[in-house]
């Protein structure tokens, strides 16, 4: 049984007989051996350390750009082409995919488009939870994404639709500069980081950062009042601080995706 499709630069045919033997080889190989300097750690296919979590082999083989791999690359899955990212959120592995979307990978480029290959034939895939069919064509952007995750998945669901909801947020500020409307943002952005574990970076980044403002702007104040007694009104604080917090939580969304890759990375390393 072959499987076939065109990729945007060339044909690629396999075999489904191939892959389960690819994937042996690799979990088979010396397990003792240093991740820096084994034939493993640098000629491991895509695919194959994505399905074992070597989180450390992607961030290797993503991090060496111009010369590294594609983080938007069409990649075959046993039946099914999708990037790395896709592949990633279809899994419920949102630690792989906070490594690809901290190494540019970008939901512009999904390829996955609803349905699988079977015996030769485009039909709608019944092991997902959603069908979402899109006139043969990909399913770009966020919404794409969303269209993968499985409320079936239970804990790696919440911490997956965390991570996309943080990917989202700074993809979305990253392009449109946006003002937060509202505490929804801040709450939602806050449970997130915790839920990925990246609870320590919200305290540091965000909380510490947004109390040494308002410290800042109240020791002004009493400064200029020469009496020490001064104060601004808490109104007048927080609309100084509307103007920055927008950048705060920015840079601390990124730092706690940050914050997990490098994590998962070194975690995965020490399985070794």
């Amino acid at each position: 049984m072959y499987i076939t499709r065109t990729c945007r630069q060339s044909n690629v045919m396999i075999d489904n007989y191939t892959y389960p033997q690819l994937v042996r080889t690799f979990t088979n190989s010396s397990p003792k051996a240093s991740p820096t300097n084994t034939f493993e750690f640098h000629h491991m296919p895509m695919p194959i350390a994505i399905c074992q979590k070597r989180y450390d082999i992607i961030q290797e083989k993503l991090a060496h750009q111009p010369n590294g791999e594609d983080p938007n690359e069409e990649i075959l899955f046993q039946n099914v082409y999708m990037t790395g990212l896709e592949f990633s959120i279809y899994k419920h592995d949102w630690r792989m995919a906070i490594v690809f979307y901290i190494h540019a990978a970008d939901p512009k480029y999904n390829c996955f488009d609803g349905r699988v290959v079977d015996n030769m034939n485009r039909v709608p895939a019944q092991n997902m939870y959603h069908i979402c069919e899109n006139n043969g064509l990909p399913i770009a952007g966020f919404k794409g994404l969303y269209c993968l995750l499985n409320p079936k998945f239970g804990s790696e669901y919440n911490g997956t639709l965390s991570a996309l909801w943080l990917m989202e947020k700074c993809y979305i500020r990253k392009e449109v500069r946006r003002r937060i409307d509202s505490m929804d943002d801040i709450n939602c952005a806050r449970g997130c980081m915790h839920q990925i574990g990246a609870g320590c970076v919200w305290n540091k980044e965000f909380c510490q950062r947004v109390y040494t403002i308002l410290q800042s702007l109240r020791k002004v104040a009493s400064n200029q009042h020469g009496d020490g007694e001064g104060s601004l009104p808490d109104e007048i604080c927080l609309h100084i601080l509307d103007y920055v917090v927008d950048d705060i939580l920015s840079f601390t969304i990124w730092k706690g995706l940050m914050h997990v890759s490098t994590s998962c990375s070194a975690a995965a390393q020490a399985r070794i």
